[in-house]
């Protein structure tokens, strides 16, 4: 940690200060700092009353960066979920905060939100004497903060709170050991030596569990990637992205692989049960337990195909597939899920069987759609059979169909670049098939031979 200096501590006196004198205009801010919670916490969570845990808080950061491009901390909505807010957030973070209630910035949603009254009102005959005494106070605590301010602005030249000042070229690369497949063990290169910060980490990927420390006055790094796909390393400072990195991890084809959803464990890969040729991709459940996945755990069965598309753009395709899934009969809510990696982000459709729809999940772009407060209804259907869907994109306007029927439409604005990868991600074992790949022309770029 680096040494505090005499104007860092001024600036802190300072801002101390104005906390005092400044207190009206946040006391009418930290209502709405108090409608924000409870409205993520009703829309995001279902539950108004209950404080979110870490993981949950890691998922709003995630929800977040989707809808503002703006990455925040966990700690930093750690402290917009304590009692203890004395200082509203900077302007850009507010509005970030507020993208997953769909308000453009933290204007609109305090034009757009009532704020919460009162608990108890004040009787009309104490009016007068409260604010004579409520003046008298806040003179006195500001000229007790003035006072402070002054002595300790003499008393001392030592501070922990500085702006953070990077230099204009910060060093940072990753290099892959293995061309195709995985395990790949990725070395890391920087040089934060001209930053003057408390910490110091690199983040492997969109999820912050990935993040691990490094030694400032260090140079290298290596991560051990176990999944492949198109990754975006991050180099952070404090709280602060400073550099990202590109890193396309990809397969020699289809890879198969089971996962437990709970992380506890390095994912099984599944390409040695693949047998020559049967006319689609399928593991089944007896071949996911020879493999040693626990059955009687909660699991992810995903077929991956990672590598350059022919340079296919994400704003002109059709994807084409057929899935189907293994009757299984403690698994409540089977689904199929297909997600067509891009440069920037990540596409996403989910089936599932029509009780069940209101668990589904639609993203296309920047448009992302949950089936609780979206009629994804279309996309139920009997996943014990062949389900043929069809994504096609034209101009950044989408078509989903079910067995050659259209059942969705969505359009988005931004630009994604190119397409990077596939992925199946199902609940229960099953199999894939007729996997097509066309560019905005039409022409087949990609197509299966199982």
């Amino acid at each position: 940690m680096r040494a505090p200096c005499y104007a860092d501590h001024k600036a802190s006196i300072y801002r101390s200060f104005y906390i005092y004198v400044d207190l009206y205009p946040m006391a009418a801010d930290k209502d709405y700092i108090e409608q924000y919670r409870i409205q993520v916490q009703t829309r995001v969570w279902g539950d108004p009353y209950t404080r979110p845990r870490q993981r949950e808080l890691e998922q709003l950061a995630d929800q977040i960066e989707q809808r503002s491009g703006v990455r925040l901390s966990l700690s930093t909505l750690k402290r917009l979920w304590r009692d203890d807010v004395t200082q509203l957030p900077h302007p850009s973070t507010l509005n970030a905060l507020v993208s997953v209630l769909d308000h453009a910035t933290w204007a609109d949603f305090k034009q757009a939100t009532v704020r919460t009254p009162p608990r108890e009102s004040t009787p009309a005959t104490l009016q007068p004497t409260r604010r004579r005494a409520t003046a008298w106070w806040w003179t006195a605590a500001a000229s007790a903060a003035l006072v402070t301010l002054l002595v300790l602005l003499q008393a001392t030249n030592r501070t922990t709170d500085y702006p953070l000042t990077l230099p204009a070229d910060i060093p940072f690369q990753a290099d892959k050991t293995v061309t195709l497949g995985v395990p790949n063990t990725v070395q890391f290169r920087y040089d934060v030596s001209g930053i003057d910060a408390d910490s110091f980490f690199i983040q492997q990927s969109w999820d912050p569990r990935d993040k691990e420390a490094i030694d400032p006055a260090g140079h290298y790094r290596s991560s051990v990637y176990y999944l492949p796909g198109f990754h975006r390393a991050k180099l952070i400072v404090n709280d602060s992205i400073v550099r990202k990195v590109r890193i396309h991890i990809k397969t020699d084809g289809w890879l198969p692989l089971a996962e437990y959803t709970d992380n506890s464990h390095e994912p099984f890969y599944l390409d040695k049960l693949i047998p020559a040729s049967t006319g689609d991709l399928h593991i089944t459940e007896a071949q996911l337990a020879a493999a040693g996945v626990d059955l009687s755990k909660r699991y992810q069965l995903r077929y991956y195909n990672i590598r350059d598309f022919d340079h296919i753009r994400s704003d002109s395709f059709t994807l084409q597939a057929r899935v189907k899934l293994d009757s299984i009969q403690h698994i409540p809510c089977p689904k199929a899920h297909v997600t067509i990696v891009t440069e920037e982000d990540i596409f996403y459709l989910q089936l599932t069987t029509p009780g069940c729809v209101g668990d589904l999940y639609l993203g296309m772009g920047e448009t992302r759609l949950r089936g609780q407060e979206h009629d994804l209804s279309a996309l139920g259907c009997n996943l014990y059979d062949w389900q043929t869907f069809q994504i096609k994109n034209q101009g950044k306007h989408v078509a989903i169909l079910l067995n050659h029927h259209p059942v969705y439409t969505l359009s988005y604005k931004k630009d994604f670049g190119r397409i990077v990868g596939i992925v199946f991600n199902f609940s229960n074992p099953g199999a894939i098939d007729d996997v097509s790949l066309r560019n905005g022309e039409g022409n087949v770029v990609y197509e299966t031979a199982f």
